[in-house]
């Protein structure tokens, strides 16, 4: 799906949009396209088909892109240009769209090469209300959205979410409220309303990205899965940190962080790691000369490449290269997230994806053995069907 999602995010129809694959909601897209305008309605959710499915499938693939509708309102279905028994898939679903009228988009890519077409533009179905554009921009990190959490404190909250799904308090002020007072206020020593929302939101949303409670603050069938595996074997077991690690992969879209890494720490060269805060102020200064605020992340389309070629550090150049895939709302964003992220998380959480920290002009070695162990038995030891 990346190669064909490469391709769409530089299509005009889709200008200065960034993606996501992070969302909670159920039903849950393959990808999300977000305007980086601030309070633009342009919000999109992809259905993505691979190649060699049955015919079945592609059909079942507008109900899937019909029901984003009730929470997004743009809605494309991506789907191969194949002929399968004398009918070609394109076509026929295209045919269904015009003949029933509806608001799906639909595009269609070559298996070889990757080429894309936009047969239909999705029509918008609804205009989105503040709280839901509040809720999904909250949420639309590419990667789990993770600042300071511990293992331990993972482990205690899934515990005190089950205990209050026992006595039916569901309701999300007071969940969270519960949370700060029995287990982050111990952490955490502040008053101040504003700085204990932002820890609140913080974690509310690591638990959101990982799939392990419902809308509702009930645990889903994995979160629950985890909290017996720390009931069982304890917080600080491998199996536990195994679980959890698995689940930052897959849920939490990691295992495509650290493959883009891969990739780029391969091709490309680069000089030492890189001063966040001095790269952070470079960004700042070069909006404000180009007449803008200095948080005015809509700009970066055009700054991208001027901040790129003023040097060569790890830091610098990753971020400009996962802007350039449409990764992050703006530079500053995604520098900050690529540099706590990736070290940090492997310390904290114990994770092991990195096999020590950064090597000057090389970059972080990434674990791979230990990714691919984690992708081998995963599944089998959450065990959730």
């Amino acid at each position: 799906m990346e190669n064909v999602f490469l391709k769409i995010v530089k299509l005009p129809e889709f200008h200065n949009c960034y993606q996501t694959r992070i969302v909670r909601d159920f039903p849950k897209p393959d990808a999300i396209l977000i305007d980086r305008a601030k309070n633009s309605d342009k919000v999109i959710a992809f259905e993505f088909k691979p190649p060699h499915c049955d015919k079945r499938e592609y059909i079942t693939g507008i109900g899937q892109s019909l029901s984003y509708y009730d929470a997004y309102p743009f809605s494309y279905l991506i789907i191969p240009d194949v002929t399968i028994d004398s009918i070609n898939i394109p076509e026929f679903i295209i045919r269904i769209i015009e003949k029933s009228n509806i608001p799906l988009g639909l595009i269609k890519y070559d298996i070889t090469n990757y080429e894309i077409d936009i047969l239909k533009n999705s029509s918008p179905n609804f205009n989105l209300n503040e709280e839901l554009r509040n809720d999904i921009i909250e949420k639309s990190s590419p990667w789990s959205f993770w600042m300071d959490t511990s293992i331990e404190e993972v482990a205690q909250i899934l515990h005190l979410i089950n205990n209050l799904k026992n006595e039916l308090k569901t309701e999300k002020n007071f969940i969270m409220t519960t949370i700060w007072e029995n287990i982050l206020s111990k952490r955490y020593k502040t008053t101040s309303n504003s700085t204990i929302n932002s820890f609140k939101l913080n974690y509310q949303l690591f638990f959101d990205h990982l799939n392990l409670w419902t809308k509702n603050f009930n645990l889903t069938n994995l979160g629950y899965r985890l909290k017996e595996i720390s009931i069982s074997y304890g917080y600080t077991s491998n199996e536990f940190i195994d679980a959890l690690s698995y689940l930052l992969l897959t849920d939490g879209n990691y295992l495509l962080l650290y493959r883009y890494i891969h990739e780029f720490q391969s091709l490309c060269t680069f000089g030492n790691k890189g001063n966040e805060s001095k790269l952070l102020e470079e960004i700042r200064d070069l909006r404000i000369s180009n007449g803008y605020d200095k948080n005015s992340y809509e700009i970066d389309n055009e700054l991208v490449d001027k901040f790129e070629k003023n040097g060569d550090e790890w830091l610098r150049v990753l971020a400009c290269e996962f802007y350039k895939k449409g990764y992050g709302k703006g530079l500053t964003q995604i520098l900050s997230d690529i540099s706590h992220k990736i070290p940090y998380m492997n310390s904290m959480l114990k994770t092991d994806f990195l096999m020590s920290n950064y090597i000057k002009n090389k970059g972080f070695p990434i674990n791979w053995m230990r990714i691919s162990n984690l992708l081998q038995r995963g599944k089998e030891n959450l065990n959730v069907i």
